[in-house]
């Protein structure tokens, strides 16, 4: 490999030799503490050429006795945020290994036919991961969500097909961990995400009104049916997917609408500047809601097809006259109560489960709780209805960071969980004061 920085005959002994008379410097007469700052500030393929023209300077770069150099280059790195502002400043991180890993995705997505394998769509989901909290309220500056925007449209990763594993078309239906990373990083990219077509529909309203999907073992939401808690990606785009095409239709404008990538960044959420310390979720203040619904009987066609067909039969949502509607609802929160650390998940002692109360649009009421999930992810569970008359049951997950402008993602149905109930998809945001 030909070296960028210097000369590819470039060696000890040539540049010694050439050292005579004063004023003469070579850069192997420099401490090496001076040639790591010059490397602190050069491009990493100089960085990785210099590395290769001697055994001393190879040990610099890679086998440092400190992390002071990579450190510096990654943050000199003008497409990522520094990790240290979600991971906390005193967290070991390997700046080498972040990286190498973090520049070799971005290399493989700008091929000319990128491979989604499992390793390059966790390091994508780690950069998500990675984006630094808003510095205030409304404020989207994160270069990482920046940064893999760029990386997934660029590389047609919003088309219809992925290519995963090697294999050209792959469906990734066929590796479950795939198909739920797919779904992660298309939900996360919003409205930008979404293929508005009769299939693509189709597919998600047979996920999302599918009666089969909403049982004890999965919490009557977008959960991995084994009683664990942990998100079912596919699931919560599937529910993406129907709200956003439903907006599309009936909404007048999608303007303004906080569903895109940079509204899963962290503590973008509206605040006031007199919120309560405990309210870590950013929980209390005014939230718009969406539910969607189909018509009962429509519902009740669908799934009762299961019975007869060894695969859910969509038919029923081709009809001419089924319908889909929206209803948009104003929820005004407050919280009452933080538990103690010692009450709540053990993983996340820093984010209590978080007890709430509201008022909805007329004279119905709501209440709930927001906590963590076993794989570290916001959950959003709620109850509503009349006074004295509770309806409603609701379990979403917030999409991205803690107290993301993006707001939660779910499933509606009735408290009583009965075998016909009705099921639905809803999305609540919050609103600026």
């Amino acid at each position: 490999m030909q070296s960028e920085l210097v000369p590819s005959a470039f060696s000890l002994q040539s540049c010694e030799s050439r050292i005579s008379g004063a004023g003469c410097t070579c850069i192997v007469q420099l401490p090496l503490e001076i040639i790591e700052a010059i490397l602190s500030i050069l491009p990493l393929p100089a960085v990785s050429a210099f590395a290769q023209t001697c055994k001393t300077y190879r040990s610099l770069v890679y086998n440092p006795i400190d992390n002071h150099l990579w450190r510096t280059l990654f943050l000199n790195q003008e497409e990522y945020d520094d990790p240290r502002l979600v991971l906390g400043q005193e967290a070991h991180i390997s700046w080498d290994s972040l990286l190498k890993q973090w520049t070799a995705v971005s290399k493989v997505l700008h091929a000319h036919a990128p491979l989604y394998t499992i390793e390059v769509l966790r390091t994508l989901i780690q950069m998500a991961e990675y984006a630094r909290p808003a510095k205030q309220s409304l404020q989207f500056d994160s270069r990482n969500l920046e940064h893999l925007r760029t990386l997934l449209r660029s590389s047609g990763f919003f088309s219809q097909t992925v290519h995963t594993s090697g294999q050209e078309g792959l469906d990734p239906d066929s590796d479950v961990e795939l198909a739920h990373m797919v779904s992660r990083l298309k939900l996360y990219a919003g409205l930008e995400a979404i293929v508005s077509t009769p299939s693509r529909r189709l597919h998600a309203r047979s996920i999302v009104y599918d009666l089969r999907n909403y049982h004890k073992g999965n919490d009557y939401g977008p959960f991995i049916p084994d009683g664990g808690g942990r998100v079912h990606w596919k699931h919560l785009y599937a529910i993406h997917e129907v709200i956003a095409l439903n907006i599309m239709d009936f909404a007048e404008s999608d303007q303004g609408l906080p569903m895109s990538m940079r509204h899963i960044q962290p503590q973008s959420i509206p605040r006031s500047e007199s919120a309560d310390a405990r309210d870590w979720a950013g929980l209390e203040g005014k939230w718009q809601v969406i539910f969607c619904f189909c018509d009962h009987r429509d519902l009740l066609a669908f799934n009762r097809q299961h019975t007869m067909h060894a695969t859910p039969n969509p038919s029923v949502f081709q009809e001419e006259d089924f319908e889909e509607a929206l209803r948009f609802l104003e929820f005004e929160l407050s919280l009452v109560t933080a538990e103690e650390p010692s009450e709540t998940i053990p993983h996340c002692p820093a984010r209590p489960t978080l007890h709430f109360l509201g008022k909805i649009s007329g004279n119905a009421r709501v209440k709930g709780r927001v906590y963590m999930t076993p794989d570290e992810q916001v959950r959003w569970s709620f109850m509503s209805g009349e006074p004295g008359q509770t309806i409603w049951s609701t379990e979403a997950i917030q999409v991205g960071g803690i107290a993301s402008a993006f707001g939660a993602l779910g499933a509606w149905t009735t408290v009583f969980h009965d075998v016909d109930d009705p099921v639905g998809p809803m999305w609540l945001w919050k609103l600026p004061d």
